[in-house]
Formats: structure tokens, sequence, C-alpha cells
């Protein structure tokens, strides 16, 4: 018993099946630019495992600084385009006084999500307020079975729907805007699997275990044999 619990503390030091940290799901990192003034952009990932903890930022500024402050709404979807509605909608949040440097806004945590194709929209309030989208010289990051897709914009506000992502979005004619943004998130599968440093450490843990098991349970005496009791004697037989 000692040994069965002292493999289960051993797993339990080593971090084995307790959850994993953050991975990447979708990324464009790097250095922005400029801040892209179209009325509303988005971006697109595809991801064919589930993700839990998933957190969503974006690279957003205030595209028209001597206009009124940067503020909009961005929308997580799972469609974009003429039709879509409310109902295809996951998430959203409201945004104001968006700098005109730009900051990273932590958009969504705690999401889970499965898989599927998933639309991030930035949309400026109807009137044109400026809420912009950080775009620049990035790099792509995804993760295992993931696509990102980076084209689809609206290039004036006339195009905007009543409901943004159901606007009629395209790709701009001079390829499509790299946007700043970061889709993170614990993938949901069985259990990870040990890193061979980790099995080493645990292999020598399992060792030492053993060792101090035999030590603490030494092989065991043979009883000595029962000794002969007076009471045992038997008269001898009469001739």
């Amino acid at each position: 018993m000692r040994t069965g619990r002292g493999i289960i503390l051993a797993l339990a030091i080593l971090g084995f099946g307790s959850p994993a940290g953050a991975d990447v799901i979708a990324a464009q990192t790097g250095t922005s630019s400029a801040a892209l003034s179209d009325a509303a952009n988005f971006v697109s990932w595809t991801q064919t495992s589930t993700y839990s903890n998933v957190t969503i930022t974006a690279g957003l500024a205030n595209a028209l600084p001597n206009s009124v402050p940067g503020q909009g709404t961005v929308y997580l979807t799972k469609r974009t385009g003429p039709g879509t509605s409310v109902a295809d909608e996951i998430a959203r949040i409201s945004l104001s006084n968006i700098p005109a440097a730009g900051a990273l806004e932590t958009l969504f945590t705690g999401l889970t999500l499965g898989p599927n194709t998933y639309y991030l929209v930035a949309a400026s309030d109807t009137g044109g307020s400026g809420l912009g989208w950080l775009v620049g010289n990035f790099s792509s990051l995804a993760g295992p079975g993931v696509t990102i897709d980076l084209s689809g914009s609206v290039l004036n506000s006339s195009q905007l729907a009543a409901y943004a992502p159901g606007s009629d979005f395209f790709t701009a004619p001079a390829g499509p805007p790299l946007l700043m943004f970061s889709v993170t998130g614990n993938p949901v599968s069985g259990t990870p699997v040990p890193e061979p440093a980790s099995l080493v450490l645990l292999i020598a843990g399992l060792l030492g275990l053993g060792l101090v098991a035999c030590r603490g349970n030494p092989t065991p005496v043979a009883p000595p044999p029962p000794r002969f009791r007076s009471s045992d004697r038997r008269s001898p037989a009469l001739p």
C-alpha cells in the first residue's frame, strides 16, 4: 500500500494528469505599422479540436484620432456575410476610448470552442467612430489542425449591415490585411504525453520508492519450532 501511495505522490509531483498550459490556437504576432480604418474587418480560423479556457485578444486602435473617440463592437461568430444573425453569435464586447496609438485588447476569456470555423469581426459604431484594427508585418501561428483565413474587409461604412457580422465582406484588392490578434486555449484531449526528462524523473522516483519499500519490509524470519512441554509427556506403556 505504501508503495502504491508513493507512486501516486510521485505522479502528482511530476504534474502528470494536470491541465496543460494554454496553447496557441491561431495568432498574428509582430510589430504593427498602422491601423486599418475600414468600417469593419474580420479574421477567421478553423479548428479541428476542442479547446477550453480560450482567450482572444486583438490589436485595436482609433483609426480616426481627430474624430470622436475610437469605439465599436467586436463579435465572435460562427458565420459572416448576408444572412448572418445573432443566432450565429458566440460572444460580443463593446469598446470605447480606444487610443490612437493602439493597444492589445483582451476581448474574451473562459470560452470553450469545439471543432468549427470562427470569425472575429471588429466594427466601428454607426457614424464612423474610427475603430481600427492594427496591421503590420506579422507572422502567422497556428495550432495542430488549425488553418487561418485573413481575408475579408468592408471598405466603407455604407456597406455595413444593421448587424455588422451580416455585412457583405470581400477581400481587399491589395490582398488580405494582416490583422493583429491571438487565440489561445487548453486542448481538451487525453492524458498529456510525458516529456523524456519527466520520464527519467519518474523512473528514478519509482526506483527510489521501491528501495524504500524493500528496506521497510525485511524478509520475515521463520518462527522457532514449538518447544516440548512436560504436559505433553505420556506415561510409558505398562508391560
